[in-house]
């Protein structure tokens, strides 16, 4: 008489192939002929867990000259742990050395996927910096004039300077001058 069993797999076990063997043996005085082996019978369990992902912490991105700059690859930097052996995959979205500029904030998402299909996420946001310095042209001398108490009065000068920035689409130059205008000297 055959019977059927079922037994679920330890978690280790699931989504892994190997072999189990039974052997049957019968004594002689009473089956004659061979003992009954049954060998090689493959169990194979299902990962449904997915992996888990740790985001890594986001590197600074610096602008260029001109104002933009390619995304950093973090796919390597992400820490994975998979319940089954085998590698995970990181994918990341944007995807490494998109352009980005100064505007922009983007929202990095990391997958992580197993062999099995299983996925997890992390998320993080791109931080963004200018550290280039603005340029500035002075306007020329100027004279100012004295009253009869030996007093003038400064102008403002700071609408005559000439400015410029690798970021002039996304920020404006504010232009202070000191001493400030209306201030009398003398």
């Amino acid at each position: 008489v055959w019977t059927s069993t079922t037994i679920a797999l330890p978690g280790v076990l699931d989504g892994t192939i190997f072999d189990l063997g039974f052997r049957f043996t019968y004594n002689d005085n009473t089956i004659n002929g061979s003992p009954l082996a049954v060998d090689n019978i493959i169990v194979q369990g299902n990962d449904i867990e997915p992996p888990t992902i740790n985001c890594p912490l986001a590197i600074p991105l610096y602008v260029s000259a001109s104002c933009d700059a390619p995304l950093t690859d973090y796919t390597s930097l992400a820490l994975t742990v998979d319940n089954c052996s085998g590698s995970v995959i990181v994918t990341q979205s944007p995807l490494p050395g998109t352009i980005v500029d100064i505007s922009s904030s983007p929202l990095i998402i990391l997958t992580a996927t197993d062999l099995s299909g299983n996925q997890n996420q992390c998320q993080f946001t791109q931080t963004i910096f200018d550290t280039i310095s603005p340029t500035i042209t002075c306007p020329g001398n100027q004279s100012i004039y004295v009253n009869n108490t030996c007093s003038a009065t400064i102008s403002d000068y700071s609408t005559l300077a000439v400015t410029g920035d690798n970021c002039v689409t996304f920020s404006s130059v504010t232009v202070s001058q000191s001493p400030p205008p209306s201030s009398i000297i003398g």
